[in-house]
């Protein structure tokens, strides 16, 4: 776990993040809401950053790449990845991901069926009931908790499932209801905190 709210997974030279929800800036703008573009271009540059740090292979999105209809933040997104020849990116679609597969690879994307699986991990968009020998990674939920009266993004641990805090900074978080024996690590400035 990496406090920009992604996972590194060495042994197959990947990164793993969700709910980055490109182009959301984009879509408020469309509408007439004065949005400014300093969340995406800071999204874009940490995931710049975390790229050229580990070095890695394929970043594989757990959805919500994109907020909506394809804008001009998606086409620079598209640019950034497309520029990246030696990574492949990977996306399992989200439910605001509903450019079409056309598109998408236009984009520079490989998108991949809505769970996916490599040895004994499924990847997903959104929490689902969990299957027998599998190990379950997804997003959707945001999750966050509430430190001294401040929420924080956080990751969300259970015995079957890893839910990824949301990468996009235009995205906020909600406060999780978790069991006993789960774990939450909040997301600090530079750092993990188990909670």
């Amino acid at each position: 776990m990496l406090a920009d709210k992604a996972i590194h997974w060495p042994k197959e030279d990947a990164l793993i993040v969700s709910d980055l929800h490109f182009g959301k800036g984009g879509h408020f703008r469309r509408a007439g809401i004065p949005i400014p573009r300093g969340a995406f271009i800071n999204d874009l540059n940490r995931l710049k950053i975390l790229l050229e740090t580990f070095n890695v292979s394929k970043v594989l999105f757990l959805g919500d790449l994109f907020h909506s209809l394809n804008n001009s933040e998606c086409e620079e997104a598209g640019l950034f990845f497309k520029a990246l020849d030696g990574i492949s990116f990977e996306l399992i679609p989200g439910n605001h991901d509903v450019l079409s597969l056309e598109k998408y690879g236009q984009l520079g994307l490989t998108v991949l069926g809505e769970d996916h699986r490599i040895r004994n991990f499924r990847f997903v968009h959104e929490p689902v009931d969990p299957v027998k020998g599998f190990f379950l990674f997804c997003g959707h939920i945001h999750p966050g908790l509430v430190i001294a009266g401040n929420r924080i993004p956080c990751f969300w641990w259970s015995q079957t499932q890893m839910v990824l805090p949301s990468f996009g900074s235009f995205t906020g978080s909600v406060r999780v209801k978790y069991a006993p024996g789960d774990r939450l690590y909040g997301v600090l400035e530079n750092s993990i905190l188990e909670l």
